[in-house]
Parts: C-alpha cells; structure tokens; sequence
C-alpha cells in the first residue's frame, strides 16, 4: 500500500473514531432518566386517540382516550423542566460536557414542541366539544 493511501486511512478512522466517541458521549450524558422520558413521550405520540372519536371508559381505550390526554401535558412541562436543568446544570461544567447538555436542551425542546403540534388539534376538539 502507498504511504500516502495508509496516512489517509488512518485519519479517516481517526475522525470516525473521534466523532463515534461524541455521539457515545452524548448518549451516556443523556442518562436512563431521560432515555425513560423519551420513551413515554414516543408512546404518547402513539397513543393519541383520533380525532373524532367518541371516548371510551371502560376497557384497554381507556388508556388512549382518557389517561394519555390526561399525561400528556405532564410530559410536556417534565421536558421543559428537563431543559431548564439541563442549562443549570451546564453552567459550571467544561465546554465539551456543555455541548453534550446543549444537545440535550435542543432535544428537550423539539420534542416538547412536537408534543405541543402534534396534541393541539386533539385538545381544540376537546375544547369544542364542551
């Protein structure tokens, strides 16, 4: 192999390496708590009830007709609450550890804004309905 096409190689596994290393380093900042928020906040993307629908009280609808509304804006002001922390928590830390927190403040807010999009028109209906 030419000396040049061995260099080249080794610096292309070098940066995949590096930026592998960040997004690993990310995931760990990111911590069960939140992976376990993130969770409940995807099932609750999956969980909205149609519009439309009349709602149910008994049986397993109950779960997507009464109790996922019911949750939802929990969870929305718990990754706003996150996000608040998070930017607390990165004041006094070192700047590779802020970006990590600031990667985790980004994610808090899109979600918590796509939780807010996606549930609106549901809450409107509700809100028309009575």
């Amino acid at each position: 192999m030419p000396a040049n096409l061995t260099l080249d190689l080794t610096k292309s596994i070098n940066i995949m390496s590096n930026s592998n290393n960040e997004i690993i380093l990310t995931l760990r900042a990111i911590g069960p708590l939140r992976y376990s928020l993130y969770t409940v906040v995807a099932a609750s993307f999956l969980l909205r009830p149609e519009l439309g629908t009349k709602l149910s009280y008994e049986g397993w609808h109950m779960v997507t007709d009464l109790l996922t509304p019911a949750i939802t804006p929990i969870l929305f002001m718990l990754l706003l609450l996150d996000a608040i922390m998070a930017m607390v928590y990165r004041s006094d830390k070192a700047v590779e550890v802020k970006a990590r927190y600031l990667r985790v403040v980004f994610l808090n807010l899109i979600l918590a804004i796509s939780l807010f999009t996606y549930w609106l028109p549901f809450y409107k209906q509700l809100q028309t309905a009575l």
